[in-house]
């Protein structure tokens, strides 16, 4: 039960520097300490932290047993992606321990994603408690080299905007070289940046909420009636189409429909606070194709969704500034607040691989101590 203690309180703290810099925010030099402190508490709580969560179970032993062979004898899609392979090595190269490399990992992450919040906000803290609350925390601790990939792309943002088709590519493919799901941003160049006006996203929005409520398999219909692939292709389409959360009230789906209703409602507010806005907004359409109509496989649904959170992380703190009376940002906010603890909080009740340790604070569990909650957890939920 203790276990998001300590999350929460790297949370709260985030909170208090987000406070400090919205009452000085006319004091420039102020609000630079502020948010480099942000950054240095940031390295510190993920870059020396110990074997947390999942994910660790396969870094580790990929680390160990990468070796320069890896390169000479590399094959795209057989092999790990060719960036990852390289930035392990080169960090052996430095220093031939696994922390290691989740620290300099760590300091790589924070730099690329406050070069990318920075454009959009002076107040980098309370984005951060955003990026947390939507799926911060699983990209940080979890998925590291689809973090690497996804803030990369992030900072390509200003290419597609003005239309650097070069620029963006390059920053595409470096993308790519980290996790090959980056390949789902190289067709976002040609229609990502479209202006649309509320009542085209909205019903794009309400086309997809419709087909989800449904309750229709979407793809494998599709392969049903066209018959592309034949036979086998259905039955393996079939094998991994699963309906069984379909029209399960969760918090997932409930935060959804109340940020298209929200979206909707400020549609122009938050276009013409700044044009990269529309961007986001596209993102968020993205977002609900891969949430509703993709909700049939529901781990590609998870994955994809993940890659357009960044949406989230502006937008939402966008949303504060379009209520006219105060007393309406005033709940607003505290909404923000409340939601964000509990998306934080709830998945790690009960989770004992989500016990934090930190070198900071003494000697971390090791690998096999780790490696034994894991499984010990993994057998008593199934």
């Amino acid at each position: 039960m203790l276990y998001p203690l300590p999350y929460l309180f790297f949370i709260a703290v985030l909170g208090v520097l987000a406070l400090f810099v919205h009452q000085r925010k006319d004091d420039k030099q102020f609000c630079q300490y502020v948010t480099w402190s942000a950054i240095v508490i940031y390295v510190l709580f993920f870059g020396l932290r110990g074997f947390v969560a999942h994910d660790w179970m396969n870094y580790y032993p990929s680390f160990e047993n990468t070796d320069w062979y890896d390169i000479a004898n590399y094959q795209l899609g057989k092999s790990d992606e060719f960036g990852w392979i390289l930035f392990q090595l080169l960090c052996k190269a430095i220093f031939d321990n696994f922390h290691f490399m989740v620290f300099v990992h760590s300091i790589i992450c924070i730099f690329l994603l406050y070069n990318f919040i920075r454009r959009y906000t002076e107040n980098i803290c309370l984005v951060l408690i955003l990026y947390f609350a939507f799926d911060g925390f699983v990209l940080s601790l979890n998925l590291m080299r689809n973090v690497l990939s996804l803030l990369i792309f992030c900072n390509a943002i200003p290419y597609l905007i003005n239309r650097k088709a070069l620029q963006y590519y390059l920053m595409c493919i470096l993308a790519f070289c980290f996790h090959y799901s980056s390949v789902v941003f190289f067709p976002l160049y040609f229609f990502m940046h479209l202006k649309n006006n509320k009542w085209v996203f909205g019903g794009i929005s309400l086309f997809f909420v419709a087909v989800y409520f449904s309750n229709i398999p979407v793809f494998l219909t599709l392969f049903k009636l066209s018959g592309i692939g034949g036979a086998f292709v259905e039955k393996k389409v079939e094998a991994y189409t699963d309906l069984s959360s379909h029209l399960h009230v969760s918090i997932g789906l409930l935060e959804r429909l109340l940020t298209l209703v929200l979206f909707f409602c400020y549609y122009d507010k938050l276009c013409g606070m700044r044009k990269d806005n529309r961007l986001f907004l596209n993102a968020f359409l993205v977002y609900l194709f891969s949430a509703f109509l993709f909700s049939e496989f529901s781990e590609i649904s998870k994955r994809i969704c993940i890659l357009f959170d960044f949406c989230y992380w502006i937008l939402w703190m966008d949303l504060i500034k379009c209520f006219y009376y105060r007393n309406n940002r005033i709940l607003f906010i505290s909404f923000v607040s409340l939601y964000c603890l509990i998306k934080i909080a709830v998945p790690m009740i009960n989770q004992p691989v989500y016990q934090y340790d930190n070198f900071m604070f003494g000697d971390i569990k090791s690998y096999q101590e780790r490696r034994y909650i894991f499984e010990k957890t993994f057998d008593e939920q199934n």
